[in-house]
């Protein structure tokens, strides 16, 4: 049985399968003069707004469908009006809490204005009308909730400047740019080593800080870089001046990673990334040979192993535990 105002003021009904529930509008809460009944499906005392309308333009609508329409003794219409001009009206009314069309036949038309609290709300699982409930801005950015229509607009709007942006990129990347992207993805693929992101190497050492260098010569630098996980790398730059081809690079890392020795340091990966040629190794954490060799009494520590000759190859250097460490040996 229907029972006016079941809700209370600022409240909708909800009816399903003859079940009527309670709850407030958005943008208000069960009024705080009464105590909230232990039956939340049920109060007559109301709703109360949240934040109060401001009489300005920072306001907007919610959209309730499926409506049974608020007791229209606080209302005001025209049969004149569309529902854009009623919005309008709504808007620049500071009285004005909700909005609807009048006559909902052949797509609706005139405007239906309510004003303060709105009372006697249902909503309906089938059929009804849409009523346009006026909110603060904040209200709609914090529930998420806004004009759908507009939403999808935006998506779709977004969606076709970023397909336009990738394909002016695209069309504008010299041929031989895409080239050389091409190949040094497909260098990538053939070397069976990780590839390193020139960004994480470059934050492992600092932006290669001269805090972190271990050494140089004349194929590049040598910088030692921690990552994120605590593990330390020996990072080599080649010179960006070298004029070393991308093919040249390739074989080298290639036959860098078949020398497998337990007296060689160890490849781990390498970074083709523009300009930027680096090789990722292992890193010792005892120095370099020349550390013990200018040392009349660590140089007695030293054990000679055979020198693996090749360019660029670390060779580390059988001492007696822990002093372990690398050489970079060129021929």
């Amino acid at each position: 049985m229907k029972v006016y105002a079941y809700c209370g003021s600022n409240a909708i009904c909800i009816v399903d399968s003859n079940v009527a529930i309670c709850k407030c509008l958005k943008g208000y809460i069960p009024n705080p003069k009464f105590p909230r009944p232990q039956n939340m499906s049920c109060w007559s005392n109301g709703c109360e707004r949240k934040v109060a309308l401001g009489c300005n333009n920072t306001n907007g609508f919610l959209r309730y469908t499926g409506i049974k329409l608020p007791d229209t003794s606080s209302s005001w219409y025209s049969e004149t009006m569309n529902l854009q001009e009623c919005q309008k009206f709504c808007l620049k009314n500071c009285s004005c809490s909700a909005y609807s069309s009048l006559d909902i036949r052949n797509g609706g038309s005139g405007c239906l204005i309510w004003f303060h609290n709105l009372t006697d709300i249902i909503q309906f699982s089938q059929g009804g009308q849409d009523l346009y409930l006026k909110v603060p801005s904040s209200e709609l950015t914090a529930n998420g909730h806004g004009n759908i229509k507009q939403k999808k607009v935006g998506i779709a709007v977004g969606v076709i400047i970023f397909g336009l942006i990738t394909c002016v990129s695209i069309m504008i990347i010299h041929p031989g740019t895409r080239k050389i992207i091409y190949r040094e993805k497909q260098m990538q693929e053939d070397i069976d080593l990780p590839a390193f992101n020139f960004s994480v190497l470059a934050k492992a050492t600092e932006k290669f800080s001269s805090s972190n260098k271990l050494g140089e010569g004349g194929f590049g630098e040598v910088y030692k870089g921690t990552l994120t996980d605590g593990k330390e790398l020996a990072i080599k730059r080649l010179p960006k001046k070298s004029g070393q081809r991308l093919e040249e690079f390739k074989t080298e890392v290639a036959l860098i990673a078949k020398l497998q020795h337990r007296n060689l340091v160890k490849l781990l990966g390498f970074c083709i990334q523009g300009v930027e040629k680096i090789l990722v190794y292992e890193y010792m954490p005892n120095k370099s040979l020349d550390y013990f060799i200018s040392d009349e009494i660590k140089r007695k520590l030293l054990d000679w192993p055979k020198r693996v000759v090749g360019k660029g190859v670390w060779e580390k250097q059988v001492v007696p535990p822990p002093l372990q460490f690398s050489i970079l040996v060129f021929y």
